[in-house]
């Protein structure tokens, strides 16, 4: 398997995937499965991390699936997007989720590092912390 290029969308759901199990972990080295699903066009339409051995973390271990969905549209935007965008763009891809149930799901993730709010950022919104196009 050939690595995955810097700044490729795969690239960002590893990373998001990583901080998201490091958050969850700590510093705990176990070993995890991880799955990600493409569309016909190969593009990510999701990414799934599951521990396979090892304490339970707090939680259920795993993003929501509203939270896969955002990562997906921010990734696809490669830019913040702020809430009202977020919906509008979840909703152009046909994964209509309620607003409370995305701006729930949002401040899960900002809440824990893998997503950050950045509104004074030009553009302003929700990013992924560290990627092109999100600083």
């Amino acid at each position: 398997m050939k690595p995955t290029p810097p700044g490729s969308p795969v690239a960002a759901f590893v990373a998001a995937a990583r901080e998201y199990a490091r958050r969850k972990l700590g510093n705990a080295r176990l070993p995890v499965a991880v799955s990600v699903e493409l569309d016909e066009s190969l593009q990510v339409t999701r990414i799934t991390v599951e521990l396979t051995g090892g304490p339970a973390p707090e939680g259920d271990g795993h993003m929501s699936d509203c939270l896969l969905d955002i990562i997906v549209v921010l990734v696809r935007a490669g830019r913040r997007l702020t809430t009202t965008e977020v919906l509008s763009a979840l909703d152009a891809a046909g994964l209509s989720w309620g607003e409370g149930t995305v701006k729930a799901a949002l401040a899960a993730a900002v809440k824990d590092e893998l997503l950050d709010n950045k509104p004074d950022a030009k553009p302003p919104g929700y990013g992924l912390p560290g990627q092109p196009g999100f600083k």
